[in-house]
Parts: C-alpha cells; structure tokens; sequence
C-alpha cells in the first residue's frame, strides 16, 4: 500500500449498508474455494444476529470479517481477504477497527478461533492461546483471548 490508497471500513449490522452480499462473496473466495471449508460450515445461521466489517481499497471489496457479542466479549470471526490483496497490512487495519469498535461498545474482551499458522499474528494484539490446537473444517485451529 502506498500512501495515496483509499481504503474505507464499514462495520454494520446484517441489513445495514447491504454490506452482507459483499463479505458473503468475500468469504466464499477465501473459505470455500479457497480453504475447502464445506458452503454449510461457513453459512451457519449466525450472520442475520451478527455485526459484519466490510474493508474497501479503492472501491473493491476485498476483506471481512463477523464479530459477534457473545456477552462482555465479542467473538471475532470469518476474518477473510482475498488473495491478490494479502500481505498488503489490511487485515491489520481491519483487526483495529474491530478492537476500537469492542472498545466503543463495552467489550470486556474478545475471542478468536484463529487457524494455527496465524497464532504468532494475533499476538501481536495482545491475544493469548488458550487450551489445545482442535480441528474446524478440516483446519488446525487454537482458540484465542484478550482482555480489553
């Protein structure tokens, strides 16, 4: 990324924005086609209940992921950018803006199911790994806290 690239960040319930189309789209490339992860996993019956962030360079829809309020914490989900966008720090700015927006709206925590080989990522936010590594639609996953 360069300094002129436009990037914008809509985080919105299921209805709003019509964001839901998009980060659907999102997650088909990188889980289904991309990862093998059965359509009926990654569509679980959860996302009309959830909060959806919708990350935008230059106008494409390139990255998402779910959060949902599981209580005083909020469950961090469905992290997802495409291919050709990776390695250019957009899921960095996307786990941002989710912390601010828990931290705005009174989480006392957050979890993630994060895959195995991004474990050493999300420590770099403070998470911590909690209990053994367990499969998740055929990928080694660890479950993830931080305190806020």
């Amino acid at each position: 990324m360069n300094g002129s690239d436009t990037i914008t960040i809509i985080i919105a319930d299921s209805e709003a924005e019509g964001i839901l189309d998009s980060v659907l789209k999102i997650r088909h490339e990188v889980f289904i086609k991309g990862q093998n992860v059965p359509a009926e996993r990654d569509i679980d019956g959860l996302d009309d209940s959830s909060t959806h962030v919708l990350l935008k360079h230059e106008g494409e829809d390139v990255a998402c992921a779910r959060i949902r309020n599981d209580g005083s914490t909020f469950k961090i989900e469905r992290l997802a950018v495409l291919d050709r966008f990776r390695g250019l720090g957009l899921s960095r700015l996307l786990m941002i803006k989710i912390l601010g927006y828990g931290s705005q709206h009174g989480a006392a925590g957050f979890k993630i199911h994060a895959q195995k080989y991004l474990e050493n990522y999300y420590r770099t936010f403070g998470f911590e790994s909690y209990g053994d590594y367990f499969m998740d639609a055929g990928i080694e996953h660890i479950e993830m806290t931080m305190k806020n």
